[in-house]
């Protein structure tokens, strides 16, 4: 994961030099899982955001009960509006992401900072472990 460090952000963006937190997720699950994850084009509207991740939530992943090594982390930054994601690493206490205004970087997704945040963790229902 260290070749991701400090690339930089920019909306819509998938890669190789510059992502948003989806474009990210995608290249990283994919990496990790071998599972390409469907594509989102990634609004900068909060709300329009959350709508889009609701749907493709509803439809195309399955919830964890418990995060597992490379599953999807999403975040609500500011309630009620699910607007961030990341992947879980294989520890299963860090997560890899990019915000706006920040480079990629690996953080505990249990500091305070982040806990209270989480929405849920994820999986395409196509790697679906049932």
């Amino acid at each position: 994961m260290r070749k991701y460090l400090d690339k930089q952000y920019e909306a819509g963006g998938r890669g190789p030099d510059s992502f948003d937190c989806y474009g990210l997720a995608s290249v990283v699950y994919e990496e990790k899982n071998g599972v390409a994850l469907p594509e989102l084009w990634t609004p900068e509207s909060m709300e329009k955001k959350h709508e889009l991740f609701t749907e493709m939530k509803d439809s195309q992943f399955q919830v964890l009960e418990e995060p597992r090594s490379w599953c999807l982390i999403a975040f609500s930054i500011r309630r009620p509006f699910v607007t961030h994601i990341g992947v879980v690493l294989d520890d299963r206490s860090h997560f890899i992401h990019i915000l706006k205004h920040r480079r990629v970087t690996i953080e505990r997704f249990d500091m305070d900072l982040w806990r209270r945040k989480i929405e849920g963790f994820y999986e395409p229902v196509i790697n679906s472990h049932n």
